[in-house]
């Protein structure tokens, strides 16, 4: 995702107590940003990788932002 400009953020996170359970949280510069990188080659593979090790599909929460340091 270092490549995807339009992705501001992506991290990949592990319980502490449960190393099974992982999130991933994705800041996008818009609903539509993040639309269009799933067409692109490099995020369809790593969607092909991580899909296998799933054990439900993602629920796909939005957020809306309201302050914080990191993001303008």
């Amino acid at each position: 995702m270092r490549d995807v400009e339009s992705c501001l953020c992506y991290l990949v996170c592990r319980a502490p107590k449960d190393p099974t359970t992982v999130r991933v949280f994705e800041v996008w510069e818009s609903k539509e940003a993040h639309d269009d990188s799933l067409s692109l080659p490099a995020v369809r593979a790593l969607v092909s990788e991580a899909l296998p090790l799933l054990e439900e599909r993602p629920s796909g929460e939005s957020w809306d932002f309201v302050g914080g340091k990191g993001l303008s």
